[in-house]
């Protein structure tokens, strides 16, 4: 199990059959890891997911949604 420590951004992860918009996370969490796989992230600065998406940022805290349900 891996802890996680949030930074205060939206990310865009891709990981194999996974790719997600990660909304800010407001305390660290587990993430169990099993086998062997690659996960590249994308950072987004402040205000950098707002052309992407039409409502508040906030609304994603603490919230995991599929990109492709976000981004199309």
């Amino acid at each position: 199990t891996q802890r996680v420590l949030p930074y205060p951004n939206a990310h865009l992860v891709f990981d194999l059959g996974r790719t997600a918009i990660h909304g800010v996370v407001r305390g660290a969490f587990d993430r169990p890891l099993t086998g062997a796989g690659k996960v590249l992230g994308v950072r987004f600065a402040p205000g950098g997911l707002r052309p992407f998406i039409t409502q508040p940022l906030s609304t994603f805290t603490d919230t995991t949604i599929a990109a492709d349900a976000l981004l199309g």
